[in-house]
């Protein structure tokens, strides 16, 4: 049987908004950058792709509170099965878009791992997030 290979985009960047804070002003803007990785590279029909989301570098921000992002995949090829919030985290919506939070804000670790199953084969395919807003309340 053919196997599916995933192809995963690795990196997200995105500015930042600061929900009633200031970035002191020889700062650059306040940015994040944020990963999506999986240990699934070639699946076959049934099987679950875990894809986790981290985040990375923050520039400007001591830690992020909140995050939101609209989910990019062939609904054709996969079958969004849920997001499992990691570390603190929890899922506030979970729809085309997702929403995740945390009471006191992380600056390193894993946010969430969403799980998707498998309905086709296919030679490459894409799973990623855009739209993508971040925040936090202190510099």
């Amino acid at each position: 049987m053919k196997k599916a290979s995933i192809a995963i985009l690795l990196l997200i960047a995105m500015l930042l908004t600061s929900f009633g804070s200031m970035v002191n002003a020889v700062d650059e803007d306040p940015s994040a950058v944020f990963s999506l990785t999986t240990a699934n590279k070639n699946v076959k029909v049934g099987d679950t792709v875990e894809v986790t989301l981290s985040i990375g570098k923050l520039n400007g921000f001591s830690g992020i509170k909140e995050f939101l992002a609209r989910k990019q995949y062939d609904s054709e090829i996969f079958k969004y099965i849920g997001a499992e919030p990691k570390n603190g985290w929890r899922v506030d919506l979970d729809t085309g878009k997702i929403s995740l939070s945390h009471p006191s804000g992380v600056s390193t670790g894993e946010i969430a791992v969403f799980k998707l199953e498998v309905l086709k084969e296919v030679e490459d395919t894409k799973i990623m997030l855009d739209q993508i807003s971040a925040s936090s309340d202190e510099v």
